[in-house]
């Protein structure tokens, strides 16, 4: 039986939750009646003796007494201006989207408490344009549309025994709209929905596995449920099993594991067309947190996976809230992980290619996204609430700016702003990822004249200006300087490795240096940390680096997509001399080099080449007496790269 409806909430303003909250609490109705000047007094009698003397403390000493979590659990896009958010700690926040460039941001409309002391499960809209949310394990709230906000209009009660709803879609079946709800107890319920009257639920089906998968969290939370055909939607679980269901007779027509290997469950689900993504936890590195399956009749055809990290070496990385749509002629993926990372990729051939990944807020939230129709518009929400416009097209093509510079030897601030003036007209020219020389901001051999005192410990506040370049311009920059490393103090030959978001993601350490007086100064490097930059796995290599097989093996053992070397080599009888061919050639690997011009007492880099290899083969070579910029375009998914030309950068030598 549905209880009768409750009153109204009272919309913004400092009472709206307290109305709600403080009948349900001890003596909250007496509060209510007692006049402003008896609250007060009752107020203080409380506040003073909330702590009996027996348990009094000393003064000063802070207890914890608790905590309101605010981290974002649902999002869904209302209509095309407004999407609501809700939380952790039981609220309800309504947005609209911004009008750039008056507004920077998301501008929030309305806040709803749920009032049930537990999170948001679910966000959604009905056809009538109501709000559904979900907070407690027998009960629905719907809201009606008022103004820009909602109000509550009434509650849609349950089985308790299904527990509360964290996932649901509609779906049509021969003209009948059902809203198909999954709940955290592993149950599936189906609500008619009618115009004319409030929703009422039918008999819950139970989808749990028989076999359940062997996690330590024994949780059976139906993560996902979304429509395919008419009148089937297809359920995922955090015990393991995708279900085919029909809406028509509510019955389970296929089971299966999504991994038979899976150690965690299925988090999420997305779907478009016969093309269905799956989100899960890892457990270790390198397995996979996303999976693409065909849908058939028959069951789930696996297409592929990814791992979607930015730190290979972390394990147990979230995959969690999932998006399709269709740009263009093109189909796009995002997806969200626990590193508080939003991917974008595009799938191609059944295949998922990564493209890009852009830093949410805040790392080790997990944020939730909903997409417009369209995809118009895209939305996120952790701490932060963030509003994204994807861009049509992009595809896979990657324009590499290889900066074949000449830096002054030990003229640290020209060479900076040398480096700078490269990378705004490299950004300019459509360049998404920019490399410079070993050593660009000091030159080869500036411990003979400037020393070493001048190195501060990194990231220093270059890097840091670097970094908002990199974020204001959109690009991603590798560059080659020397690194004092914090704490210890010790100086490495390094190259710093930024993201067009505006993260510094590390730096890498030469560690083939070289017993001259030119290079031992440097600490040699231990380690080949992979970057991944645009979705793309990249490892990095400093000049003699690419002398010998092993490191570049190393990358390859790891999975990296591409070689870029940061380089200072000379040619003569000591230059490389078809060593980075060889590299390449081993590893199958595509080796981007970004060599240096100029001259320095001893050494002459007028005839120095920055070179493209793939395969053994060299496809590009550039050479250049004055500082240059040179363009290619690399197709990661063809494997192929083109010429996009060259300009010199004025001013310079």
């Amino acid at each position: 039986m549905i209880p009768p409806a409750r009153p109204p909430v009272p919309q913004p303003g400092r009472n709206a939750v307290a109305s709600r909250l403080l009948p349900r609490l001890p003596f909250g109705r007496r509060w209510l009646g007692l006049k402003q000047g008896s609250r007060l007094l009752v107020f203080l009698v409380l506040v003073l003796n909330i702590t009996p003397p027996s348990q009094a403390h000393a003064s000063g000493e802070l207890l914890d007494s608790g905590r309101t979590y605010l981290q974002a659990q649902t999002l869904r896009w209302v209509d095309g201006e407004r999407f609501a958010v809700g939380r952790w700690d039981g609220s309800i926040t309504l947005f609209r989207r911004p009008a750039y460039p008056r507004e920077s941001g998301p501008v929030l409309l309305q806040s709803l408490a749920s009032g049930s002391g537990r999170e948001v499960g679910k966000v959604d809209v009905l056809p009538s344009g109501d709000l559904l949310t979900s907070d407690s394990a027998d009960r629905l709230s719907i809201w009606a549309p008022e103004g820009e906000g909602f109000r509550h209009s009434h509650d849609a009660v349950y089985d308790a025994a299904a527990g509360m709803l964290n996932s649901g879609c509609l779906v049509e079946d021969r003209g009948r709209l059902t809203y198909v709800s999954g709940h955290e107890n592993g149950r599936v319920i189906f609500w008619p929905v009618n115009a004319r009257g409030p929703l009422r639920p039918l008999a819950p089906i139970d989808v749990r596995s028989p076999d359940p998968i062997r996690s330590p969290y024994p949780i059976k939370n139906v993560r996902g449920v979304v429509p395919w055909r008419e009148g089937i939607v297809v359920t995922g679980a955090e015990d393991g099993d995708l279900c085919l269901v029909s809406v028509r007779i509510r019955t389970i027509f296929h089971r299966q594991r999504y991994n038979p290997a899976a150690q965690r469950g299925i988090n999420g689900l997305a779907l478009l067309g016969d093309l269905l993504l799956v989100s899960n936890c890892t457990v270790g590195t390198g397995e996979p947190n996303l999976w693409l399956f065909r849908v058939t009749t028959s069951g789930f055809t696996l297409l592929d996976s990814k791992y979607l990290a930015t730190a290979p070496d972390v394990p147990d990385i979230f995959s969690v809230s999932l998006a399709l749509t269709k740009i263009g002629d093109e189909l796009h993926f995002y997806a969200t992980t626990g590193e508080g990372i939003l991917w974008h990729g595009r799938i191609e051939n059944d295949r998922l290619l990564p493209l890009d990944s852009v830093t949410t807020g805040h790392p080790g939230v997990a944020p939730v996204l909903d997409i417009l129709p369209g995809a118009s518009f895209l939305a996120t929400a952790d701490h932060d609430v963030r509003v994204f416009q994807p861009r049509n097209g992009g595809g896979t093509t990657r324009r590499i700016a290889v900066v074949h510079a000449f830096p002054g030897l030990g003229e640290v601030r020209a060479n900076r702003l040398l480096l700078e003036k490269a990378i705004r007209r490299a950004a300019a020219a459509g360049a998404r990822w920019i490399v410079t020389p070993e050593l660009s901001e000091s030159g080869y051999k500036f411990v003979s004249t400037i020393g070493t005192d001048w190195i501060e410990p990194f990231p220093t506040a270059w890097v840091e200006q670097l970094r908002k370049l990199a974020a204001r311009l959109r690009v991603s920059l590798f560059v080659g300087l020397p690194e004092r490393e914090a704490g210890s103090g010790a100086l490495h030959n390094s190259v710093a490795v930024l993201d067009g978001g505006g993260a510094l993601l590390g730096s890498y350490r030469k560690i083939n240096v070289l017993p001259t007086p030119s290079e031992s100064w440097a600490v040699p490097g231990t380690g080949t940390p992979v970057f991944t930059v645009d979705g793309t796995r990249i490892g990095i290599l400093v000049c003699a680096d690419a002398y010998g097989p092993e490191i570049a093996r190393e990358y390859a053992r790891l999975g990296v997509d591409l070689l870029l070397s940061s380089a200072a080599w000379a040619p003569g009888s000591m230059g490389p001399n078809g060593v980075w061919e060889a590299r390449s050639r081993e590893t199958g690997l595509p080796l981007v080099v970004c060599n240096r011009t100029g001259a320095e007492p001893g050494l002459s880099w007028l005839k120095a080449e920055s070179v493209v290899d793939f395969v053994g083969r060299r496809l590009f070579t550039f050479q250049s007496p004055e500082t240059r910029v040179f363009l290619v375009d690399w197709d990661r998914q063809k494997m192929t790269f083109t010429g996009a030309g060259s300009f010199r950068i004025e001013g310079a030598p």
